[in-house]
């Protein structure tokens, strides 16, 4: 492991960059992301969230084995059996509860009474909500319902079972109520569109919408947009139209690939979005796609510019944008915050990419020739830096202020670049760092043959063995007192140099944890 003193950043081509998922396996997989006009949602990188891909809390640990049995670890390290071949368990940190579906039926498990009850028969999918009063709940005829906690009732919300649509194309949970789609027709497949608030009261919102994933509820459930007939659409939860555009797309914020995902998924209580910017007009000549970019201030829309060729990142916290504008031989790129003037920045290649590192306000472009620049956006003099030649892809890693970069040499190494500057390269085929609050600490895992795979525990680079040979996943605590692992078919709690050995468990999952 070899280690350096640099005071800059390097980056990726963001039309190829490439999300590197590591899993605590025995193999190690590569997933190239390929990065859209439109960019995806982004994570909360402040300072009380850069707890890498740790979890905020390792008790009570929550899991299924291989034959989806259920159990839950206490900080005595006390296993107790919750239930049996249970799916969707979804563990409510705040509550106190864990959520899970068996033979059709939701249960509720109550952690500190160490009992579970039935909510809801009849139910092949459910959401937890923001407000705790109320939950969703998909029957097997894919109609959607909410179950009140107060009086445990059940609402049924839809007129007409939608039957074949996925979750994710029902219904799109909001703050404080859904917006879902209804009364299908056969042949064309279009929908209605209806709105509940948490106490069941219904509005349709529209007719004949497109079908597909295309609704969404904006930030505080004040609008809602679709596409219907190839326009989309803007109304309040009232239905009322605001604005209509023909062939317009949102402009989702930004995300950035990371170098290795959570091993314990969040469960995200709701999928709003900013209903901010809009791409329209979109048009293709000489391999080239341009479009409108378009502000709506909750009123209106306004024009912001005109042939725009890339949406280089959104921040709908700041509600600042980033995008470029193509001429005959190089991109210009401009921002604009709250649809305001935009401001020219710098020139680079017509076929530049792009990366924009939010922590420190960094964009770095990777001209034509792999010459690699940055400079900070907010900087009144824009300087321009030359970082680097001949780089290769570049990745964030979750939850922290740290990058990673290969170079285009052909070899699989990546090199760490952490917040002082630091770099430390690792083997991305062979090794996976996994790090909580503190960026000198971080859990190593090595392999060292073809079906094994080591554990370390690396503070200030000095490193302390943990375990020979491990699979399935590792899970940890912000601050790396508690480490659970699994070794040659048990589960194992390193705590300060003790180790408790669980008992036989193997292929454990560990259930969803709320926001």
């Amino acid at each position: 492991m070899t280690k350096q003193k640099i005071e800059t950043y390097i980056t990726r081509d963001k039309k190829r960059n490439a999300i590197i998922a590591f899993c605590i396996v025995l193999s190690v997989f590569i997933i190239i992301a390929i990065l859209e006009l439109l960019p995806g949602n982004a994570p909360d990188l402040s300072q009380e969230d850069e707890i890498g891909v740790s979890r905020r809390i390792l008790f009570p640990f929550v899991f299924t084995d291989e034959s989806k049995n259920l159990f839950l670890i206490n900080d005595k390290y006390e296993i107790l059996p919750i239930d049996d071949t249970v799916s969707q368990n979804v563990h409510d940190i705040s509550a106190g509860k864990v959520y899970y579906l068996r033979s059709n039926a939701l249960y509720e498990y109550n952690i500190k009474k160490n009992t579970r009850k039935v909510l809801v028969n009849n139910c092949i999918y459910f959401r937890l909500m923001e407000e705790r009063s109320v939950l969703l709940v998909v029957d097997a005829q894919n109609m959607v319902k909410l179950y009140q906690f107060k009086g445990n009732k059940i609402i049924t919300l839809s007129n007409k079972s939608v039957p074949n649509l996925l979750s994710d194309e029902l219904y799109c949970v909001g703050e404080n109520g859904v917006v879902f789609a209804d009364n299908a027709d056969p042949e064309t497949g279009k929908i209605d569109l209806l709105f509940s608030n948490n106490d069941g009261k219904v509005k349709k919102i529209a007719t004949a919408v497109d079908p597909g994933k295309n609704f969404y509820l904006s930030n505080n459930d004040k609008f809602i947009c679709f596409k219907k007939d190839g326009a989309l659409k803007i109304v309040d939860t009232k239905g009322k139209q605001v604005v209509s555009v023909e062939g317009a797309q949102i402009v989702k914020p930004s995300i950035n690939p990371v170098l290795t995902e959570p091993s314990t998924e969040t469960f995200i209580l709701n999928q709003t979005i900013p209903i901010t910017y809009l791409l329209s007009d979109v048009t293709t000549s000489d391999n080239t796609t341009t479009a409108k970019l378009l502000y709506f201030n909750g009123e209106k829309l306004k024009n912001v510019a005109e042939k725009v060729s890339n949406i280089i990142y959104y921040s709908a916290e700041d509600d600042m944008i980033l995008y470029t504008v193509q001429n005959e031989e190089s991109s210009v790129i401009y921002m604009s915050t709250n649809g305001s003037k935009p401001q020219k920045q710098i020139t680079c290649d017509k076929n530049a990419t792009f990366m924009y590192q939010e922590t420190l306000g960094l964009l770095y472009f990777k001209n034509e020739d792999d010459t690699l620049n940055r400079y900070k956006v907010l900087d009144i003099s824009l300087k321009v830096s030359k970082i680097s030649d001949n780089t290769g892809f570049l990745y964030g890693y979750h939850n922290k202020k740290i990058m990673a970069y290969q170079k285009n040499d052909g070899s699989h190494n990546a090199y760490i670049l952490l917040k002082k500057g630091n770099i430390e390269k690792i083997d991305m085929e062979n090794e996976i760092r996994l790090y909580g609050l503190d960026d000198d600490a971080y859990l190593l895992c090595r392999k060292y043959s073809e079906d094994k795979l080591s554990l370390d525990l690396v503070i200030n680079d000095e490193a302390t063995r943990l375990c020979t040979s491990i699979s399935n996943g590792v899970y940890f605590d912000s601050n790396m007192e508690y480490v659970l692992y699994s070794s040659e078919g048990n589960l194992y709690i390193w705590n300060n140099g003790s180790v408790v050995d669980l008992g036989s468990f193997s292929n454990i999952t560990p259930a969803l944890l709320t926001a």
